[in-house]
């Protein structure tokens, strides 16, 4: 074998050795490569799924606000609706004639069971209270007008009972008032 062929034979082993670290180094590039790739799309999926969540959190939040927006201005057109009422009760009942308020009085005054007491009209209905006890026959005095709408307090040695009509319109018709534009305004 000659010097040549032997060159020849270690230039074909470096050959096939560098050869077979090129197609080595190709294959971990390869692998580092679509390793790489799937990182890459690994992250870019926690990135989009990240996205879809903080979306759907504010979806959330814009929703829930606006429920509560909805709720406030029912809540807030209820309160208007239920002062308008009153309102126009009390000046219903301010307006009636003196005939319907004498009338209203004395059933105001059957209706008590007390046998004892002093009646307080308010100012401007002394005349109208007068009559109604009258017709009545209840064994109540006369005192001290005061103020109010209309009507009367009652002062019994163990209580007072108030038919003045801005407080009769808010005792007995705020309950009904609130409960049933409770269920109109937030029937589900």
């Amino acid at each position: 074998m000659a010097l040549s062929d032997i060159l020849q034979k270690i230039l074909d082993d470096a050959q096939q050795q560098a050869d077979a670290l090129v197609a080595e180094a190709k294959a971990q590039a390869e692998t580092i490569h679509a390793d790489m790739r799937r990182e890459e799309e690994n992250m870019l999926k926690q990135m989009h799924d990240s996205e879809e969540q903080k979306k759907a959190q504010i979806h959330e939040k814009v929703r829930t606000l606006a429920a509560q927006q909805k709720k406030a201005a029912l809540l807030q057109a209820k309160r208007n609706i239920l002062s308008s009422a009153f309102k126009k009760a009390k000046e219903m009942l301010g307006n009636l004639s003196t005939s319907e308020k004498e009338a209203l009085y004395t059933e105001m005054l059957y209706r008590v069971d007390e046998t004892d007491g002093v009646l307080h009209p308010v100012k401007g209905e002394e005349k109208n209270v007068e009559n109604a006890l009258r017709e009545t026959k209840k064994p109540f005095s006369i005192g001290e007008s005061i103020s109010g709408k209309g009507g009367f307090l009652l002062v019994t040695p163990t209580s007072e009972i108030d038919f003045r009509f801005d407080v009769l319109v808010d005792r007995e018709l705020s309950e009904k008032l609130e409960t049933e534009l409770s269920s109109l305004l937030f029937a589900a």
